[in-house]
């Protein structure tokens, strides 16, 4: 079967034209890969989905599914690729389907050009696809020939993406893998246009459906009676970050000295029996901020956090952050707080000290501080610096994660708590040195897994969950100037430092220290002599559900 030149011509144009973007992305979109192999995974995935059309399908049939398919949206990859120089992501496309109609129209007027261009475009390839026959592109001798070709290009994609997994992610056993693998290569292939737009489309939809879900909350009350701040009183939330109890020697069991700066403050409590209640950020967050539990966690959607309770008490609210990209909830609560900083880029924890000793500089009366932090998150290597490694051998910044081993990653896990040891004491001495009525509270989001059992699992997020990735330290300190003025609270401090708890407790003792009574219930707050030991503690594993412990 041959073609015709004039067939040969059109089947290039119209090529051309749906590879457009692939091409464009490939030598131009630097920020997209990271070296050659991500340029090899990229050209593979599209060629894998061209292979796949022009073996098994007549070529007008190919070019009307994949023009269908592809040139609809070409125009959304084309303009993040000019305006953006990288390909769809799910901000950009939740800026396209949330804007309203009168922008829409604006943006449009201002690239006349650039619509005229597109209607053009449209044009040439319906005419193309009219002018070629309705017969195969490319004839194989046999049909296992083509379903040979197309195994072998998907053989090699999931050989070339468990290779590329085998480095970034952890590999606890085979199940947590294969959901791991198949998730990743989901992801990898939305990085690929035009799958990249169909996947940051469904993002994007998920997206506003959770803003909808928080907005909606703007009018929401807690019936709160606003108070006169005639006090003069600063009080901390320290969220950390993959911070497990085990490996802090606070808790008087473990070998290492890796809290030797906390262990001699003063007015110090640990508490020996606290659990977070999920296993990953996304899902323990709201659960920390707000009166939701891992048996109700979308109340974190339907009523507003800690932070909206003492704004409606009229006390103000300021959100550090060393993480540069907060998680999706936390994007559409910040902007209601009184004063946010986020980090640029890569830093430390201690790039925190200048915007929080700015703060307490600043601030007169009381209000609530609250400080995320990287904590000890993967990679462990990167989140101090050089001085604070204390525990040998261990990675240096920039080393891949040493295949999991299980000796060089404890180590450099251990450094990380030793930053942590050191991140809170400066916030502590920071707070002492006002003289003020002050109280820090440290918890982080979730655990972490270094190998402990028979599972070997690591890091955290795992589908059954562990008894690392949920027993984490849970820390108050006090100011004389606080004991003085509640010493019945400090008391019941003390009583409740060894009562099994979850991180539900940090909503209501948050509001007790300003006596936010409207919200308060005594059996979750650390500060009451009521607090209620949790018997049996509920958690969110990684896919979501709740389980015991």
């Amino acid at each position: 079967m041959k073609h015709t030149k004039k067939e040969i011509i059109s089947n290039l144009l119209l090529l051309f034209l749906l590879l457009s973007a692939n091409l464009y992305t490939l030598f131009f979109a630097d920020a997209l890969f990271n070296g050659a192999m991500d340029r090899v995974w990229y050209i593979l995935v599209a060629a894998f989905g061209y292979s796949a059309g022009l073996l098994l399908l007549k070529q007008r049939t190919f070019f009307i599914i994949a023009g269908i398919a592809q040139m609809t949206v070409l125009p959304i990859e084309v303009s993040s690729l000019y305006l953006n120089g990288q390909p769809v992501s799910m901000p950009y496309m939740h800026w396209i389907i949330s804007t309203n109609r009168n922008e829409a129209m604006e943006l449009l007027s201002s690239v006349g050009w650039g619509v005229l261009a597109v209607v053009m475009v449209w044009c040439l390839y319906g005419w193309l696809v009219t002018c070629i026959p309705q017969k195969k592109m490319i004839q194989m001798p046999r049909k296992w020939v083509a379903w040979s070709i197309l195994a072998t290009e998907l053989i090699l994609l999931m050989a070339l993406h468990a290779s590329y997994l085998n480095k970034e992610y952890t590999a606890p056993n085979k199940r947590v893998y294969a959901g791991i693998y198949a998730w990743s290569f989901g992801m990898r292939m939305g990085q690929v246009f035009p799958y990249d737009i169909y996947l940051q489309t469904f993002r994007a939809v998920k997206h506003q459906r959770e803003i909808d879900g928080i907005t909606s909350l703007s009018d929401y009350r807690f019936g709160i009676t606003p108070r006169p701040d005639t006090d003069s009183a600063t009080y901390v939330l320290v969220i950390g970050e993959a911070a497990r109890f085990h490996n802090f020697s606070l808790n008087g069991q473990y070998e290492r000295e890796t809290n030797p700066r906390l262990s001699r403050q003063p007015n110090l409590i640990f508490y020996t029996h606290a659990y977070a209640e999920a296993n990953a950020t996304d899902l323990s967050v709201p659960l920390m901020l707000t009166r939701a539990t891992s048996e109700d966690p979308t109340l974190a959607y339907r009523e507003k956090t800690v932070c909206g309770a003492f704004q409606e008490a009229g006390y103000p609210v300021a959100w550090l952050s060393a993480e540069s990209d907060p998680i999706r909830y936390l994007q559409h609560v910040l902007p209601t707080l009184d004063t946010t900083w986020i980090a640029s880029g890569e830093v430390l924890d201690e790039a925190l000290f200048e915007p929080f000793d700015g703060l307490i500089q600043a601030k007169e009366g009381t209000n609530l501080i609250i400080l995320h932090t990287k904590g000890s998150h993967l990679n462990y290597q990167d989140r101090y610096p050089q001085s604070f490694a204390l525990f040998e051998p261990c990675l240096k910044p920039g080393d891949s994660n040493g295949a999991f081993d299980k000796e060089l990653m404890t180590n450099t896990y251990d450094n990380t708590i030793l930053y942590t040891d050191f991140i809170l004491d400066s916030l502590i001495q920071t707070l002492s040195a006002t003289q003020r009525c002050a109280c820090l509270i440290y918890m982080p989001d979730h655990g972490e897994n270094l190998c402990d059992d028979e599972r070997k699992l690591w890091v955290h997020g795992s589908y059954e969950g562990s008894e690392w990735e949920y027993h984490v330290p849970l820390i108050v300190w006090y100011s004389d100037s606080f004991k003085e003025r509640y010493p019945d609270k400090v008391v019941a401090l003390q009583a409740n430092k060894d009562k099994q708890v979850s991180s539900q407790v940090l909503f209501h003792t948050l509001c007790d220290m300003v006596n936010l009574q409207e919200v308060v219930d005594s059996h979750y707050c650390l500060f009451s002599d009521s607090l209620t030991e949790v018997s049996s503690v509920r958690v969110l594993n990684g896919k979501g559900e709740n389980i015991g412990i």
